[in-house]
C-alpha cells in the first residue's frame, strides 16, 4: 500500500482490513504506527538488497530492465521513499537505499552505461539517474520497453558527453 499511495496508504484501520484483522490487532503486533513504519522499513531494505543481488548478474540492458520488473513493488516502495525523502524515516530509508546501490551496482553501471574506465563520473550519473529514475518512475509505465529506453538513453547521453568532451580535447 506504501507502494502505491506513499504515507497516506499506512492508514491503520486500512491496512488491519486489508489483511482481515481488527486494529486491536494491529497494536497488539506493533504497538503503534511509528513502530510498524520501522519494520517496514527494515523489511524494504531486506527486499532492495535482494534486488540488488539480482541486478549485479545482469549483463545487458534488458536484463537489468526485466530484473527491474521482476521488482517492481521495491522500486514503486523506492519511488514513495524518494517522493517523501523530507518526512525523516523515509529520506534515511532512501539515502540508505542509495548508498547500497552506489557501492554494489557502481561497476554493473558503468559497464551499462559506458564509462567502467571513470568511477568517479559512473558514480556521479549513478546517483543523478537513481535519482531522476524514482521521479520518473510510476505504475502505468513500469515496463522493460521502458526502462530499457530510459537506461538506453542514459547510455546515449553519456557517450554523447563523453565524446563530446573528446573532440573538445582534441581540437586544442
Amino acid at each position: 500500500m506504501f507502494s502505491r499511495k506513499g504515507p497516506d496508504g499506512i492508514a491503520i484501520e486500512r491496512l488491519a482490513r486489508q489483511i482481515d484483522k481488527n486494529k486491536s490487532s494491529f497494536y497488539h503486533l506493533f504497538g503503534d504506527k511509528q513502530y510498524f513504519i520501522e519494520v517496514l522499513l527494515e523489511y524494504h531494505r531486506k527486499q532492495v538488497r535482494e534486488l540488488i543481488i539480482e541486478e549485479v548478474k545482469a549483463n545487458t540492458i534488458a536484463e537489468l530492465a526485466d530484473v527491474f520488473v521482476k521488482y517492481a513493488d521495491v522500486l514503486l516502495f523506492t519511488r514513495q521513499l524518494r517522493i517523501h525523502q523530507a518526512q525523516g524515516s523515509f529520506g534515511r530509508s532512501y539515502e540508505t537505499v542509495v548508498q547500497d546501490s552506489l557501492r554494489d551496482t557502481l561497476p554493473l553501471w558503468g559497464r551499462i552505461i559506458g564509462i567502467e574506465n571513470n568511477t568517479y563520473l559512473a558514480e556521479l550519473v549513478l546517483r543523478f539517474s537513481l535519482d531522476n529514475f524514482f521521479l520518473q518512475l510510476n505504475e502505468s509505465n513500469l515496463t522493460a520497453e521502458w526502462i530499457k529506453q530510459y537506461l538506453s538513453d542514459l547510455h546515449a547521453m553519456i557517450g554523447h558527453i563523453t565524446s563530446t568532451k573528446q573532440d573538445g580535447m582534441a581540437q586544442r
